[in-house]
This record gives structure tokens, sequence and C-alpha cells, in this order.
């Protein structure tokens, strides 16, 4: 029989009060907090204060709810970065980004939507706050769209309902428009945005499934919106669907 090994409570404590708040999915006052961990209100708030200060939650100096942090979010990051089909992807990602000297990336869903898990400058360096961790719109990018189209609808308007990093709204999602956008995604397997939403910036993405057929990451490249043309955009598109292909389960 195992014996069980011994831990420190405080950071057992600390830890459920952490869960408790990603759980919620929305700030929380310290009361609401409180209640739901069933804990009085001043020890709670110790927690609270020392969470605080590592950066696993932060709390809005306005409303004085709390929700997670900036070192939450880069471990959930770091998590999502080791997934095993991120780690079989990254090679290929690395070798197609150096084939077409492009910037390249990865992204998966998280509970804020489209993340950037990996990133690889292999082309022109753009000056547009880039970086692992981006969370992707799910409207105005040729990624979000991507996961816009293979993503069931309604998780996709929680996202945008509950969003805290983009600017994406619901009107523009259920637009009959942005719909039949994204019927062609689905039809091409492949999403671009030639110029938009930053004018100086053209991207392309190709999704990646498991075996049955969900959408499991996004294969993106960019560059300066004035490296493509015709043949360039052709090339592209073909190279990266070839390389999304390829890392696809086969169902």
């Amino acid at each position: 029989m195992k014996a069980t090994q011994r831990g420190i409570q405080s950071v057992e404590v600390a830890g459920q009060i952490l869960q408790t708040v990603v759980a919620q999915a929305r700030p929380l006052t310290l009361k609401e907090i409180a209640e739901l961990v069933d804990t009085p209100a001043a020890q709670v708030f110790t927690y609270l204060v020392s969470l605080t200060r590592v950066g696993l939650l932060k709390r809005n100096p306005f409303t004085q709810e709390f929700e997670p942090g900036p070192l939450s979010f880069r471990l959930g990051v770091a998590a999502l970065h080791n997934l095993p089909k991120v780690r079989e992807a990254m090679p290929v990602a690395d070798e197609l980004g150096r084939r077409l000297g492009l910037n390249v990336f990865l992204a998966v869903w998280s509970r804020h939507g489209p993340t950037v898990v990996r990133y690889i400058e292999h082309g022109m360096v753009l000056n547009i706050g880039f970086r692992l961790g981006t969370i992707m719109s799910l409207t105005r990018t040729a990624t979000g769209r991507l996961f816009s189209a293979f993503q069931p609808q309604a998780l996709c308007e929680e996202v945008i309902a509950n969003q805290t990093f983009t600017r994406d709204s619901l009107d523009a999602f259920r637009s009959g428009q942005f719909q039949q956008d994204l019927t062609e995604i689905r039809a091409q397997r492949l999403s671009m945005a030639l110029g938009y939403p930053t004018p100086s910036v053209s991207a392309f993405s190709a999704p990646i499934f498991d075996a049955e057929g969900r959408l499991l990451l996004a294969l993106s490249v960019f560059s300066s919106a004035t490296s493509f043309d015709e043949g360039r955009i052709a090339e592209v598109t073909e190279a990266i669907r070839l390389a999304a292909d390829g890392l696809s389960a086969q169902p």
C-alpha cells in the first residue's frame, strides 16, 4: 500500500481557491470566492493577497474583483505548448516557415479562444505586438476564422460573449456574410486574411485534425502583405495545406 505523502496544507488551500476562480470563467469578488470555498472571507483574503503578489491572480482596482493573473496565463500556455500534437507539429512548422521564408505559428483552443503556443520568425520582422500566448480574434484573423469554422458555434459565441482579449462581436459572428465565409473555409480547409485586420500583414491558416475530424490546432503563416502576389499566394496555400494534412490523424 502506497503511503500518503505529506504536503503543505496552506499551498493546497491556495490551490483550491485558484481552481475556484479559474472554474468560474469570470471575475469574482472576495465574498463570492469565500462562499464558493466555504471559508471565512478574512481568511480567504490573506490567500488572495499572496496569490496576487506572485501573479497567479490579479485584482481589478476599480471593481475589486479577482481573476487569473499573468503567471496563471503563462503556466496555461506552457501546458498547451507541451501537448503531444503540438510537439509533433513543431519541426514541421519550423521547416515550413524556413522553406517559405515566412513567420509561422501554431495555435490551439483555450478557454479564451485560439491561443498561440509556438511562434518562429523566418520572415520579415513585423512590429505588430505578436507573441507567444497571443489570443487571436475569432472574426478578424485568419487563425480565428479557422477555429470559428470548425469549432461548435455555441462554443465560439460563449468565448465572444465573455471575451477580455479581443474586439469580436456576436453580431459580426452571426452575420450571414461571416457564416458564408466559414462555409468556404470548411470547404477549402484554408483561411486567409489578405491585408486584414492589419493592412500591412497577410496571413494563412490550415487545420490539423484528430482521427474523429475535430480541429486540434491551427498551422499559420504570415508576413508583409506586399510579399504576396497571385503566384506566391498559390505557393503558400498549397504548402500549408500539405503540411497540415500530413499532421492530421487519418480517420
